[in-house]
């Protein structure tokens, strides 16, 4: 197994059925290229199978201080980015709420949330221009990066209903 900051290491012995057939249960962890090593025998010299990359998307909890405001309140989102193996100096995230009028989500306009090295993160938004009862909701993205060994990946989305 390796991943973009490690070299590889050996996860454990396969053997083959009696078609010849291997088969091995992978730990779980984050994204890595993992291959197949045939040890050197008395009659077969040593050889190695091509990588096989596994692309394991980053996740993230999320959860919202209050669900109901009033316009001019502020809400707090906050979670904890899962699977671990997050760099010392935290990853910076992209908190995104969806636009209904145009069917798709976008980055919200907040100072950036970034989470600290054990992967916890916080990020608030104040509402300003909601006229009548609104429900937005928010989701965060994680972007891959070589220091963070997972592909993309989404939080669940959480709503928010705003009456302005």
């Amino acid at each position: 197994m390796a991943t973009a900051t490690a070299s590889w290491k050996r996860l454990g012995t396969a053997r083959t059925d009696a078609r010849g057939n291997v088969s091995f249960a992978l730990p779980s962890g984050p994204s890595r290229e993992v291959r197949l090593v045939f040890q050197k025998t008395e009659d077969l010299a040593e050889a190695a199978s091509s990588g096989l990359d596994i692309h394991v998307t980053a996740s993230s909890s999320i959860r919202a201080n209050r669900t109901r405001l009033r316009n001019g309140q502020k809400v707090t989102l906050r979670g904890m980015l899962g699977g671990g193996y997050v760099p010392a100096t935290g990853r910076e995230l992209e908190l995104q709420g969806y636009n209904p009028a145009k069917h798709k989500w976008q980055p919200v306009v907040t100072s950036g949330p970034r989470s600290d090295a054990v992967g916890r993160w916080k990020a608030s938004y104040r509402f300003t221009a909601t006229r009548g009862t609104v429900i937005y909701k928010f989701r965060l993205r994680i972007v891959a990066r070589l220091d963070h060994p997972f592909a993309t990946g989404y939080s669940k989305a959480v709503a928010v209903t705003v009456r302005g």
